[in-house]
C-alpha cells in the first residue's frame, strides 16, 4: 500500500506540474518563475529550457535566468554547444567564476587550449586560491609544455603598424634575454584586417596570438578585472591608460624600456625563406636585386589615416607629417652614389618628380596583394631606411635597420642605436625654441601644464603659438650624407662627435631618450646651436620647471 500511495504522489505531481506547465507558458513571468524551481527539483530540463527561454525573452540581461538555463544544458550534456550563451553569462556576471569554468570546459572540448588558460586566468583573477581552478590550470599548462607554472594576457593592437611592430616583438626580446619560460604569455587580437599582414603572420610564429573579438572586448571594456600579476605588460605600453596608468608615465617609461632593450639585444625574428624569396622574385621584375645598395624612403602623410580612419578627424596628427618635395635632392644625390631608393607606405597623396629606373615608388603603386611583404622583406635587407616619426620604425627596430630618422616629431631619439635624427624646429612667434628647454619639461604656458615633450595635439600647440618648421631640403641632404658615410664605413654604433657628446651632457637626468644611443646629426647641431643649448627662462618655465631649468641653464652655461 505505502509504495501504490508513493507511486500515485507522485505521478499527481506530474500532473499538477503539466497543467502548470500549459498554463505557465502564456507568459504569466510569475508563473513562470514559480514553476522553474519545480521543474528544477524535478529534473525535467526538457521542459525547464523552453520556461527559461520565456523569462530571458521577457529579460534578456538577467544573470539568474542564464545561469539556470547553462545548468540545466549541462545536465542535458548540451553546454558546449551553446557559447553564446557562456559569453553573455560572463559578461553580465564577470565576478563569477562559474561563468569563466563553463569557458575552459568548453574551449577544453574545442581543443582551443590557449582561450582554455584565458578562462581560467580570470577565474584566477576572481579567486586566487580556489584549489579547483589551480588543479585544472596546472594540468592544461602541463599538457601545453612541462615548464610552464603561470599565464600572463595583454591585447594587441594590430590596425596601426607602429603598435604591432613594439608592443609584442620587444617584450620577447626581453623574456629572451632574462630566459623566462615558465610563463604562457598570450596575446589577444580583434581578429580585425591588420596594418601589415606579413608582420602579423610572423609574430604569430614567435608569439601565442588568440584572435578573438569576444576576449578582446572582455578585456578592454574591465580592463581591472584581469589581476595585475596576470597581466603581460609591454615595455612600451599603451593598454596602460586603461588600468589607470597616466599618459605621460606611459611615454617616459616606455621609451626608457624601449632603449634598455634595443640597446642591450639583438634581432631574432627572421622572415621564412619562401617569403624571401618570393619578395627577391617580385622586385626582380622590377630590376631591384640583391647585389644592388638600397635605401627605403618612407615619409608620413595625412592620406594613410584619412583612408583608413572611418571618417575621424586625424588633423590634429599633422605637425608629424613631412612633404616630400623636400626629400627631391638627397634622393637624387642618393641615385647618383650607385643607390636605388625605393619609396615604402600606402594611401599617399604625394610622389617625387624623378624619372630614374634607381627610384621605384611601391607606395603609389603599391600591390595590393604582396605590398605587405614587399615592405618587411625591404626593410629587413635594405642597407638604410630613411624615416619620420612614424609606425615603420618599428619594422627597422625589429630587424635592426640602420636608420635615419627626418623631420623627427616631437623631439625624441630612435629608441634603437644603429640610427640618427633630425627634428623639425618648433617656433614660437619666428623664434626658434630650445629642445633642452623642452626636454627639460618646459610647459605650453605657465596655466597650462602640459608638457610641450608629450603635446601630441596640433591644435593644442597651435593655441600657444607652437608651430613646428620641417627639415629644408638642405637639411635633409646634409643628414643623408653624413649617414651615409657612416653606414658604408660601419661605422654607426658607438662613435658619437665631440657636439654630439656635448648636447647629450646637457640633456637633463629625466629626459628618456638622454640614455640613447641614437644621436642628433652633427650637421644639424652645427647648423641650428640655438636648438641646444638652454635659453633665458621665458615665461613658460614656472613652478617647478623654473628652478630645476635655471640650475640647469646655469651649468651648461658656466665656465669649465
Amino acid at each position: 500500500m505505502l509504495l501504490e500511495w508513493a507511486v500515485f504522489t507522485l505521478i499527481e505531481r506530474r500532473l499538477k506540474i503539466n497543467q502548470e506547465y500549459k498554463m505557465t507558458m502564456n507568459n504569466d513571468v510569475n508563473k513562470l518563475l514559480q514553476l522553474v524551481p519545480r521543474l528544477q527539483q524535478a529534473g525535467d530540463f526538457k521542459r525547464l529550457i523552453p520556461a527559461l527561454d520565456l523569462l530571458l525573452a521577457k529579460d534578456p540581461l538577467n544573470a539568474d535566468y542564464l545561469l539556470w538555463k547553462m545548468k540545466a544544458l549541462t545536465s542535458l550534456g548540451q553546454i558546449n554547444k551553446n557559447l553564446p550563451l557562456i559569453q553573455k553569462y560572463v559578461n553580465l556576471r564577470s565576478t563569477d567564476t562559474a561563468g569563466f569554468v563553463y569557458l575552459y570546459e568548453y574551449f577544453m572540448e574545442t581543443k582551443k587550449l590557449n582561450e582554455a588558460a584565458i578562462a581560467l586566468t580570470y577565474a584566477l583573477s576572481i579567486n586566487s586560491t580556489d584549489e579547483r581552478i589551480l588543479e585544472l590550470l596546472t594540468r592544461l599548462l602541463a599538457e601545453i609544455s612541462p615548464n610552464l607554472k603561470k599565464v600572463a594576457i595583454n591585447i594587441m593592437t594590430t590596425t596601426r603598424i607602429g603598435h604591432l611592430s613594439c608592443e609584442i616583438e620587444p617584450l620577447l626580446r626581453l623574456l629572451t634575454e632574462n630566459k623566462a619560460d615558465d610563463c604562457l604569455y598570450i596575446f589577444i587580437a580583434n581578429g580585425e584586417p591588420t596594418a601589415n599582414a606579413a608582420l602579423y603572420s610572423l609574430l604569430k610564429r614567435y608569439a601565442n596570438v588568440v584572435e578573438s573579438s569576444f576576449w578582446f572586448n572582455f578585456y578592454a571594456s574591465r580592463p581591472m578585472l584581469l589581476a595585475n600579476d596576470l597581466y603581460a605588460e609591454y615595455p612600451y605600453d599603451l593598454n596602460g591608460s586603461l588600468r589607470g596608468i597616466a599618459d605621460e608615465d606611459i611615454s617616459g617609461n616606455g621609451f626608457r624600456n624601449l632603449i634598455d632593450i634595443y640597446h642591450n639585444s639583438s634581432a631574432f625574428m627572421k622572415i621564412p625563406e619562401e617569403d624571401l624569396a618570393f619578395a627577391w622574385r617580385w622586385l626582380a621584375d622590377r630590376n631591384i636585386n640583391r647585389e644592388d645598395k638600397i635605401v627605403c624612403l618612407h615619409l608620413r602623410d595625412a592620406q594613410y589615416l584619412n583612408q583608413i580612419g572611418s571618417g575621424h578627424d586625424w588633423s590634429y596628427h599633422d605637425y608629424r607629417d613631412a612633404s616630400i618635395e623636400n626629400y627631391e635632392i638627397a634622393v637624387t644625390w642618393l641615385i647618383e652614389r650607385g643607390y636605388k631608393v625605393i619609396r615604402i607606405g600606402s594611401f599617399s597623396n604625394q610622389k617625387l618628380p624623378i624619372s630614374s629606373e634607381s627610384y621605384i615608388d611601391i607606395c603609389v603603386q603599391r600591390d595590393p596583394r604582396y605590398g605587405d611583404i614587399i615592405e618587411l622583406m625591404l626593410i629587413a635587407n635594405c642597407d638604410f631606411f630613411l624615416g619620420t616619426t612614424s609606425g615603420p620604425l618599428g619594422l627597422a627596430a625589429i630587424f635592426d635597420t640602420p636608420t635615419l630618422v627626418l623631420n623627427a616629431t616631437p623631439f625624441e631619439p630612435p629608441y634603437f642605436p644603429n640610427s640618427r635624427f633630425i627634428p623639425k624646429r618648433l617656433v614660437k612667434e619666428g623664434k626658434n625654441i630650445s629642445y633642452l628647454d623642452v626636454s627639460a619639461g618646459k610647459t605650453l604656458s605657465c596655466d597650462n601644464p602640459q608638457k610641450i615633450l608629450y603635446c601630441l595635439d596640433n591644435r593644442e600647440l597651435e593655441k600657444y603659438n607652437y608651430k613646428y618648421i620641417e627639415n629644408s631640403p638642405e637639411d635633409i641632404l646634409a643628414a643623408v650624407k653624413e649617414f651615409s658615410v657612416l653606414v658604408e664605413n660601419r661605422v654607426l654604433k658607438n662613435t658619437p662627435t665631440s657636439a654630439q657628446l656635448a648636447y647629450q651632457q646637457k640633456l637633463p637626468p629625466s629626459f628618456p631618450g638622454k640614455r640613447s644611443l641614437s644621436m642628433v646629426c652633427d650637421s644639424y647641431l652645427s647648423t641650428y646651436p640655438e636648438l641646444f643649448e638652454y635659453q633665458d627662462m621665458p615665461d613658460e618655465m614656472c613652478n617647478n620647471s623654473i628652478s630645476k631649468n635655471a640650475d640647469l641653464w646655469s651649468a651648461s652655461n658656466s665656465s669649465p
